[in-house]
């Protein structure tokens, strides 16, 4: 099969190149039209032989062009509470001796009628009208992110502002606007773990890096920076193992910039794409050969591929911390802002503002 084909290529050409090797396609039969089941985004167990419902996930931020961010049980509308039972979907019955995801099979993105109830028989129900998504990581990981944007909330009394960048692609409008909303912030937790590439975002280093030049006073009104937007001096930047691609490239970006601490463990080290202009094979098969790689100029090392971007501060994320609701990196993170906010204090520059002009003596204002 030439998809055999394929698996032989990408053995071969893996040991003879680094990074993001892509072997695709070529004389295969056409796929057929899936049928994507669709998911709720939200947690379940099992009691009294129906499917309780025990978490619910919340969409994401409101203005998200991400279809995978809006949550079915989070909408207007819908009335549906953690400890109901799915008693119901489009009529059908649901019981636990069935596997709960075969209800939704081929419903992604379609309107689908759920019946829910707080006891598990067909007392008191209620019917809505939802739209299942095909996928509940996009939505997990935002509500993951809304936790640990509370926590160091809670943590640092408001100082530090965390922000999760889950890639370079759409992922930047929340880069965007999570630094540009929050000017009084005394340090940033971004944190960019599990993130997997985009395009390279130089641009954001630059704005990382901007500090007050000069500023305009208002009459009614704060004082304007100028250039706007600057960031705080203390910013720390977490990674882990599957930090891949161009996020890889912003940590080392974040490092050499000397725009703060990273904290986590080495990234994943494959942080380059194939090249622009792919020439494809004779049967319309694909090969994406890496065609640069990158180094540091400062000691003349290679950096990023096969290597990855080291912690300045190496903290590992065990499973036993995750199962028990504890996330040692994160902590490590604030504690590492708040360093160096203490050891930098007097280092801070703070703006003079002149004195306001003063009158003479005697002299009179206004107009007649």
């Amino acid at each position: 099969r030439r998809e055999d084909l394929n698996s032989v290529l990408r053995l071969a050409l893996g040991h003879v190149s680094g990074s993001n090797l892509v072997v695709s396609g070529g004389d295969t039969p056409a796929a057929g039209s899936p049928q994507r089941v669709g998911l709720l985004g939200a947690d379940y167990e099992i009691s009294e032989g129906r499917f309780r419902i025990t978490r619910i996930y919340r969409s994401g931020h409101y203005n998200s062009p991400n279809r995978l961010l809006r949550a079915p049980l989070d909408q207007p509308g819908v009335d549906v509470q953690e400890g109901d039972y799915l008693l119901a979907v489009d009529g059908v019955d649901v019981v636990a001796t069935r596997n709960i995801y075969s209800y939704f099979e081929g419903k992604a993105f379609k309107p689908v009628e759920i019946t829910v109830g707080l006891e598990p028989t067909r007392r008191g129900t209620r019917t809505y009208t939802i739209v299942p998504i095909p996928s509940e990581n996009a939505l997990r990981r935002a509500n993951w992110a809304l936790a640990n944007r509370r926590l160091v909330n809670e943590m640092t009394q408001g100082q530090i502002r965390y922000m999760y960048v889950p890639n370079y692609t759409d992922g930047l409008e929340t880069f965007f606007r999570e630094v540009l909303s929050n000017p009084g912030s005394k340090g940033f937790v971004i944190d960019e773990r599990f993130a997997g590439g985009g395009i390279t975002a130089d641009y954001l280093i630059e704005l990382l890096s901007r500090v007050p030049l000069y500023y305009y006073i208002f009459r009614h009104g704060d004082d304007l920076a100028i250039p706007t937007n600057p960031t705080p001096a203390a910013k720390v930047l977490l990674i882990n193992n599957v930090t891949a691609s161009d996020a890889e490239t912003f940590a080392l970006m974040f490092k050499l910039g000397k725009l703060g601490r990273t904290v986590g463990t080495r990234t994943f080290g494959a942080g380059v794409s194939g090249d622009g202009w792919i020439p494809r094979l004779i049967d319309g098969g694909r090969v994406s050969i890496p065609s640069r790689a990158a180094f540091n100029p400062d000691n003349g090392t290679w950096t990023i591929e096969n290597e990855g971007v080291a912690a300045n501060i190496e903290v590992e994320w065990l499973p036993e911390d995750w199962r028990a609701g504890v996330d040692p990196q994160l902590d490590a993170a604030v504690k590492a802002v708040l360093r160096f906010i203490v050891d930098n204090v007097d280092n801070v520059k703070q703006k003079k503002k002149p004195d306001y002009p003063k009158l003479p003596t005697g002299s009179r204002t206004g107009t007649r």
